[in-house]
């Protein structure tokens, strides 16, 4: 699995910072400003006003526009009034929005002593390539380079001056995008998010591998990569780009290498960087290479919208599950080519994308992931509880058909309609888990994970039923419940409910329909906020249909089937609670194979449990005092009762 990122606004907080600008007259000077990159700050933009005055357009253009002190007095369209900082008021003729592909973006204005003016800025690979070489200054790249290397998000300008009666409409972009002068470069910082690195964290922790997509320069991004960790700081960093037709590659501290080889590449040590141009070449050159090597690439410079939706695609042929999350519209296409597109802004993005954040943080990622899981095992595991369930259920019911019993009426009502449901409703309500696991959940309900762990619960139950009747058949103590079927009228069948061997056959089904729910519950990565029910309901289902040494179930018995034990057999008064060492693999031994790792989880249930029977056991006892006198005991002499084979009294 693999997350894609937007640098800009996405790992980085919202907005830029102005750092200054350098001027191409006083280029050797340093920071320096000019009257063309300030013209160009008030006036090379697309912002807009709401009808509260309210700038809205994008976070460069605001924090740009913001820099140069001027104000935005009147939007019409594609044309606009801007007073620049020093009072000058500018007409703007046309503007053009940023083209992702061209990335540069221009206007035309017409100054007050009537001059027209063209304006242009993008990155400067692209201004450079539509500027006189005259006007270019020979640092010009390395100045760029050692810029991106800190991090510094550079914004080159260039203008020229247009004919004064020219017919703006008629323009073109091409034509005024073409031979013009280059003015300067705007520097803007962009910090990291506080959870930045803590989201890049816990992604690499849960082996998810985190993926740099940027329409920035590719040093700007291997540096941002450096600070948030989605590029170790002992990782060494190989650097990929293309000139004159070739594919050349570098490291940070060697000039010129060799094509690194798949086998040599390590995921941990090696990480590979170059620029969307770069990544295009190379698919369409040596496509098989470029497959094997995509998993080690970690940083995108330069990318546009088409060659983010190439990466993306990439990786979701190689079979991976993939994520983007971005906030711009150059991300509309690769949001929509991921499985899961996570959008930051309201812009284009937020149309395309399946979740928007509406608190813009990147952390929604992992909320968008964990719930997703939470939901997938949650699903899951109400779907192997009910099949578990039902099978369950049946070989208890078959048990008792072979000592001639039946459960009642009210105990399906029990088992079926209330202990089931509450389950079944329980378990959806599983929270995500507050932090990403790297076991991950099935996929399907049809996988081998499920079914093994279905078909395993079920051998694993009928295994250690039959043991259980099997050693307990054969001990001389055990007559109880020695049924004589042809002594039983037909309308007296109601009278094999009240029997020993109905009360174990449902204690042992709500017990394994319990075990059924924690187990599942617990071999998910999910958080349950319904426990305390899940156990209430336990100790409800172990003092109802179990077997309290008191009159309790006798009472609540007689009541519901209103019937003799006539057609029981007498017992000798040799019947005792199952002796220790045939409970223990009744219901210990099943328990810690199903639970696995967390044994210790579950005898502190267990002593739980004991400790609530003993307080129920007293109130069972003051009940029955009231309908029994005060010495809180069953007469054996009661006509209308007969107790089944119980000598605890």
């Amino acid at each position: 699995m693999c997350f894609f990122f937007q640098l800009s606004s996405t790992l980085t907080e919202q907005g830029l910072r102005y750092d200054g600008q350098r001027s191409a007259e006083s280029w050797n000077l340093g920071q320096w400003e000019s009257f063309a990159t300030s013209l160009a700050m008030a006036c090379c933009h697309t912002l807009s006003l709401t009808r509260k005055r309210k700038l809205i357009g994008h976070p460069v253009d605001r924090a740009m526009f913001r820099a140069a002190n001027a104000k935005l007095l009147e939007v019409n369209g594609a044309t606009a009034v801007v007073k620049t900082g020093d009072g000058m008021q500018v007409n703007v003729l046309r503007r053009f929005d940023f083209d992702h592909n061209r990335m540069t973006q221009s206007v035309v204005v017409r100054l007050p002593e009537g001059r027209l003016v063209a304006i242009v800025k993008g990155s400067g690979e692209n201004i450079h390539g539509i500027c006189r070489l005259a006007t270019i200054p020979e640092s010009y790249f390395d100045f760029m380079e050692a810029q991106a290397r800190k991090g510094v998000y550079q914004i080159a300008v260039g203008i020229k001056d247009l004919p004064p009666h020219t017919d703006v409409s008629k323009l073109t972009r091409d034509e005024i995008e073409s031979d013009i002068e280059f003015s300067g470069m705007l520097n803007f910082s962009n910090h990291i998010r506080e959870n930045t690195g803590d989201v890049i964290r816990e992604l690499d922790e849960a082996n998810i591998q985190s993926i740099m997509l940027t329409g920035d320069s590719l040093f700007t991004g291997i540096h941002v990569a450096r600070e948030c960790g989605l590029l170790g700081k002992r990782q060494t960093v190989i650097i990929a780009y293309l000139k004159d037709g070739k594919v050349l590659w570098t490291a940070e501290d060697v000039d010129s290498i060799s094509r690194p080889e798949v086998d040599d590449l390590n995921i941990v040590d090696d990480a590979i960087a170059m620029t969307g141009e770069t990544w295009q070449f190379m698919l369409a050159t040596d496509p098989e290479y470029a497959r094997k090597v995509a998993p080690f690439i970690h940083v995108y410079g330069r990318c546009s919208p088409h060659d983010k939706v190439s990466v993306v695609d990439t990786f979701v042929n190689l079979g991976f599950k993939t994520v983007m999350c971005g906030d711009g519209g150059n991300d509309c296409g690769a949001l929509k080519a991921a499985h899961v597109g996570v959008a930051l802004s309201d812009s284009d993005a937020s149309i395309v994308a399946p979740f928007t954040s509406l608190e813009k943080d990147i952390g929604s990622v992992l909320t968008v992931l964990k719930e997703g899981r939470a939901s997938l095992a949650s699903t899951i595991a109400v779907f192997t509880f009910i099949v578990m369930y039902g099978v369950i259920s049946s070989y208890c019911q078959v048990i008792s058909y072979i000592m001639d019993a039946s459960f009642s009426d009210w105990m399906w009502v029990y088992v079926d309609g209330v202990q089931t449901i509450c389950f079944s409703l329980t378990l959806p309500l599983a929270l995500p888990a507050l932090k990403l696991s790297k076991s991950r959940p099935t996929p399907s309900i049809a996988s081998r994970q499920t079914g093994a762990s279905i078909v395993g619960m079920i051998l694993i139950c009928f295994a250690f039923a039959g043991i259980s009747l099997w050693v307990l058949s054969g001990e001389d103590w055990y007559k109880c419940r020695k049924w004589n079927a042809d002594a039983i009228a037909a309308d007296e069948v109601l009278a094999g409910y009240d029997n020993y061997e109905v009360r174990l056959a449902v204690k042992r089904a709500c017990l394994l329909s319990f075990n059924d729910a924690a187990k599942v519950l617990t071999s998910v990565d999910c958080a349950c906020p319904c426990a305390m029910q899940m156990e209430v309901l336990f100790l409800v289902s172990m003092t109802v249909c179990c077997e309290p040494p008191t009159c309790l179930w006798k009472l609540f018995s007689r009541s519901l089937n209103r019937r003799t034990a006539d057609g029981l057999r007498a017992s000798d008064g040799r019947c005792r609670r199952h002796k220790l060492w045939i409970r223990i693999p009744t219901y210990l031994v099943p328990e810690l194979c199903i639970r696995g790792i967390r044994p210790w989880l579950f005898l502190l249930a267990r002593v739980h449990c004991l400790c609530a029977r003993k307080a129920l056991v007293l109130l069972a006892r003051q009940l029955h005092k009231r309908q029994c006198g005060s010495t809180g005991r069953c007469s054996r002499s009661n006509s209308d009762w007969q107790p089944v084979c119980d000598n605890r009294t």
